[in-house]
């Protein structure tokens, strides 16, 4: 099988990582080719620098837009290309079908679209993540194109049967480990961003998110914390918002700041290997978004989820999907607690409710929800991984 998968890069970074997971997965895993046409290459230069330190020689100027090539052909091989407007599109010549990737709904080149109609081919729309129930009814339908005798198959991620799954390869654990190894864990991270202690008794946040109204109030709730707090504050928007909150001093990578119970530690922006070992290491991760909901889901820590605010408030039907299904299996407290938490994060202006107890009422179950974590990953990993999947529904449709 040949993969080309079509990215363009609409929120930040996520979508360039769901991508590049995907294709690494596919190639790794599944020995495949794969070509991955990206419209912004410098979004997967930051999140895996190792893998992208400079183009394979003269490629940045080739007809194709080849960028980065790796792996070997006929063994898995990926490689990356500028996608550009003025590029002159052309089908591998390879004989073998191919399965055409549209992630989130990118749309696909006009010329490149013409050239499926006469080869032996899947076309598959990649949508977002999402816990609703309609998506289940609505995963792997067929849509014909309006113009060409061509269909395309809609393919859902999701955390329900007869969804596509998520995505995570083979050796994605999931982490739970003893407090000892943790703290050993957490104890190397930090050392190797200049740390040279932390506090075990402290409860360990980690913070990514779209800029929040409900920050303020939380952060407040957080300084007259009677445990002390180590909140690790990674490169989004909130780091912007709290650098107002602290009086205005800036926050650089690297800094720490304390402020009431809580020390805040500022992160640089980090690849996707470190930021995965940063979920596994902390206690409750704020998480935004789709790549990083599911990295939490794998690392099996407690997690608090910010979906894309949306106009009409639309993106609090997918909390409540989701917390329906994530939620299901927890005793009444816990549930309320977190569902009410999830909510007022979600809510996208302050607390309607005092920010103090609402965190309370989180923080009494947290234990309930650290035993819950690893349950819930297991639970997902029985639908598979999504490259898997995909692979699956493509040959099916090719047969």
């Amino acid at each position: 099988m040949h993969y080309d998968i079509f990215c363009k890069v609409v929120d930040n970074f996520g979508d360039a990582a769901v991508c590049w997971r995907l294709a690494d997965q596919l190639m790794q895993e599944q020995q495949a080719e794969v070509r991955l046409f990206i419209d912004q290459p410098q979004a997967l230069m930051a999140l895996r620098p190792a893998q992208f330190v400079s183009p394979i020689d003269g490629a940045h100027h080739a007809s194709d837009g080849v960028g980065w090539r790796f792996g070997q052909p006929g063994h898995g091989s990926l490689t990356v290309h500028h996608w550009r407007q003025d590029m002159a599109w052309t089908l591998p010549a390879s004989p073998c079908p191919i399965a055409v990737i549209e992630a989130f709904a990118c749309g696909l080149p006009p010329s490149y679209v013409d050239q499926l109609v006469d080869r032996a081919h899947v076309w598959v729309v990649l949508e977002y993540f999402s816990a609703e129930d309609w998506v289940h009814t609505h995963h792997g339908l067929p849509s014909p194109h309006p113009r060409l005798k061509l269909n395309r198959y809609y393919f859902f991620p999701g955390v329900r049967a007869g969804t596509g799954g998520l995505l995570h390869t083979s050796d994605d654990l999931i982490h739970c480990d003893d407090t000892a190894t943790r703290a050993q864990r957490r104890h190397d991270f930090w050392s190797a961003r200049g740390v040279a202690s932390v506090q075990e008794d402290a409860l360990h946040i980690s913070l990514f998110g779209y800029e929040n109204p409900a920050l303020p109030g939380l952060f407040a709730a957080w300084t007259q914390s009677e445990q002390p707090i180590h909140l690790a504050v990674c490169d989004s928007p909130m780091r912007v918002q709290l650098q107002t909150l602290i009086g205005g001093a800036a926050l650089r990578a690297g800094t720490t700041h304390p402020c009431g119970a809580v020390q805040l530690h500022v992160l640089p922006f980090m690849e996707q290997p470190q930021y995965d070992q940063l979920l596994q290491i902390s206690d409750c991760n704020f998480v935004r978004g789709e790549d990083s909901l599911v990295r939490a889901f794998w690392a099996a820590r407690a997690c608090v989820w910010q979906a894309y605010p949306q106009e009409g408030r639309v993106h609090q039907q997918k909390v409540a999907a989701l917390l329906a299904c994530y939620a299901e299996a927890l005793a009444p407290q816990p549930r309320v607690a977190l569902t009410q938490f999830w909510q007022a994060w979600n809510a996208q202006h302050a607390f309607a409710e005092s920010p103090t107890d609402v965190w309370q009422a989180f923080v009494d179950v947290l234990p309930l929800l650290q035993t819950h974590a690893p349950r819930w990953a297991v639970q997902l990993r029985g639908f598979g991984d999504l490259a898997s999947n995909l692979a699956r529904f493509c040959a099916k449709r090719l047969e």
